[in-house]
C-alpha cells in the first residue's frame, strides 16, 4: 500500500544525509566510513522513487531490462577487472582518470553482457534432451 506521507519523510531523510554526508562530510559516528555514502539511510530517498517506477507496468525499456538481467554478471565482471588491472598504469597510459573510467565502465559493461550471454546459451543446451525417442 502506498504511503505518501511516509514515502515524502523517507526521502526528506534521505536527500538530508545526502546532502550533509556528500557537502559537509558528516558521518554518523555509528556508521562504517568505508560505506558512508551506501547505506540504508542513503537509499532512503531513492527507494520511494525507485517502488513508484516499479509500480507502473506499462513502462518498459529493454536495454535496461537486459542490464538489469545481466547486473550480477557484470559485478562479477567488476570484482575480475578491478582485482587485477592496475588502475595506476592504465590512467598513465590513458593520462586521464576520466577516460579510465569511461573504458572501465565500457570494458566491465561490454564483458558482463556478453558473460550473460554466453551463460544462457550454455544454459539453453544443457536442459535440452539427449536423446529424442518416444516417452513410456
Amino acid at each position: 500500500k502506498k504511503n505518501k506521507v511516509l514515502n515524502l519523510v523517507s526521502m526528506i531523510i534521505g536527500f538530508v544525509y545526502i546532502v550533509a554526508h556528500s557537502y559537509y562530510r558528516w558521518t554518523p559516528a555509528f556508521f562504517n566510513n568505508g560505506w558512508a555514502d551506501v547505506n540504508l539511510v542513503a537509499c532512503l530517498f531513492y527507494i520511494p522513487i525507485i517502488a513508484c517506477l516499479i509500480g507502473k507496468e506499462n513502462i518498459h525499456c529493454k536495454p535496461l531490462e537486459i542490464i538489469g538481467k545481466a547486473s550480477f554478471h557484470i559485478y562479477l565482471t567488476q570484482m575480475f577487472y578491478y582485482n587485477f588491472i592496475k588502475k595506476d598504469i592504465f590512467i598513465k597510459i590513458l593520462d586521464s582518470q576520466y577516460l579510465w573510467c569511461l573504458l572501465s565502465i565500457t570494458i566491465c559493461g561490454t564483458v558482463g553482457l556478453l558473460f550473460y550471454w554466453v551463460e544462457q546459451r550454455i544454459r539453453q543446451n544443457i536442459h535440452k534432451p539427449l536423446f529424442q525417442g518416444t516417452e513410456d
